[in-house]
């Protein structure tokens, strides 16, 4: 149940065209791994994420996209 359950919380980034489904079922079974062993270590990852994230909206805040 446990595994289940980390299989379908886990959104891994979106990922690159010239990732074949294996590669990307790997990405995904790896991130899954890593939320099961250590589940801080995605939060962190996450927050890191959405820290770099704020970061570049503040810095192209207000530019024009044509």
């Amino acid at each position: 149940m446990l595994f289940a359950c980390t299989w379908i919380s886990v959104h891994p980034n979106v990922p690159p065209t010239s990732d074949g489904q294996r590669m990307r079922m790997l990405r995904r079974l790896v991130l899954m791994l890593w939320s099961l062993v250590a589940p801080e270590l995605v939060l962190l990852w996450a927050a890191r994420q959405w820290l770099a994230s704020r970061r570049i909206a503040r810095e192209y805040k207000g530019l024009a996209v044509c």
